[in-house]
């Protein structure tokens, strides 16, 4: 490989110094001996490595930006799906897809929600409780104030009986 590199560097050398030698009309036995076809060979040789080499550049572009949708795809989902839940949407789903470290934490959001949800439910089960028990506790109030004042009207009423009693004695 070194040898057919060094190669088609002289190559091409020569066929440069040909092409000035060509130029300037000083003509030399060694350097006309650089056949046309072996400097045709030299540049098809070198315009087809620069090809090689865009190819390579543009197939090397292509996979990035592939590997960058595949790797961005699911971070704007979690992205999008903590939002909703940031902004109170319990209900949101979350679809966690894979093994790899963005499922799992796909995956841990999604529990995450749902340990919310279940949450959300208990403390509002529990706020309907309160809120019920605080109804019987009004409700028992309102039977002791009624009785307290059935009592003073009593206690009234057997006040201004003892006085007229008294009064008749």
């Amino acid at each position: 490989k070194r040898a057919g590199v060094t190669r088609f560097t002289l190559t091409s050398v020569v066929c440069a110094d040909s092409i000035t030698e060509t130029r300037s009309s000083r003509p030399d036995r060694k350097r006309r001996a650089i056949s046309a076809s072996a400097c045709s060979a030299a540049r098809r040789s070198m315009i087809g490595s620069a090809i090689v080499t865009l190819l390579g550049i543009g197939a090397g572009v292509a996979l990035a930006l592939l590997l960058g949708a595949a790797i961005l795809r699911p971070i704007r989902t979690l992205m999008d799906r903590t939002s909703e839940l940031a902004a109170g949407n319990l209900a949101v789903e979350i679809e966690a897809a894979g093994t790899d470290e963005m499922g799992r934490l796909l995956g841990e959001v999604r529990d995450m929600a749902a340990k919310l949800r279940t949450a959300f439910s208990e403390v509002k089960g529990a706020a309907h409780a309160v809120s019920a028990g605080s109804g019987q506790l009004a409700a028992a109030a309102e039977d002791l104030s009624a009785g307290a004042s059935k009592q003073a009207a009593s206690a009234e009423e057997a006040s201004s009986s003892i006085e007229e009693m008294h009064a008749a004695i």
